[in-house]
């Protein structure tokens, strides 16, 4: 076995290829040689593993060992935006022909809009972002905002996202 960290955050474009989880642990190692593998568990949703070969875990352009916070000017690229056209896309699936979905105003106009979809939770101040925790007693949905870039993202588990996310579009579409 090799030692490695246990803690380790997916740069922002890896972490659009990890349902936009960014924070994992590591659970253990499998394979010898070029063949070896770890298994990554995503913080926010223990039910969420990855399979990532060592080679991409030693890639800093993808992973970084530890926990580390997203600086500001990097917030997600990438993801839908809700300015041009809307499609049957995720909110956080990459999209060729669309920049990230933004939400330009407050974060007491964002509050309320989401209270509007019947979202009940707590926000958190992470730095350069704000998290809403929903608290709907069934999810681990969390809605991260970066006021400096006006990115939006959708986190948790996919099955979960799936029933909000259109609602969330739509309103950010209203809103915007």
């Amino acid at each position: 076995m090799i030692k490695l960290p246990t803690a380790w955050t997916a740069q922002p474009e890896r972490a659009l290829r990890s349902d936009g989880y960014r924070h994992f642990a590591l659970l253990g190692q499998r394979g010898r040689g070029r063949q070896r593998t770890v298994e990554l568990q995503a913080v926010l949703d223990p039910g969420y593993r990855l399979q990532v070969p060592l080679a991409e875990l030693r890639d800093r352009d993808a992973w970084q060992p530890g926990w580390r916070r997203l600086p500001q000017e990097q917030a997600p690229p990438d993801v839908l935006n809700v300015a041009g056209p809307i499609g049957p896309q995720s909110l956080n699936s990459p999209h060729p022909n669309h920049g990230p979905v933004t939400f330009n105003g407050t974060l007491e106009e964002l509050q309320a809009l989401v209270e509007g979809l019947g979202c009940v939770g707590h926000w958190v101040h992470e730095g350069a972002f704000e998290m809403l925790v929903i608290e709907d007693g069934e999810s681990n949905l969390r809605l991260n905002w970066w006021p400096g870039t006006g990115a939006v993202m959708l986190v948790g588990d996919p099955a979960q996202r799936r029933e909000l996310e259109p609602r969330l579009k739509e309103a950010l579409a209203a809103g915007s």
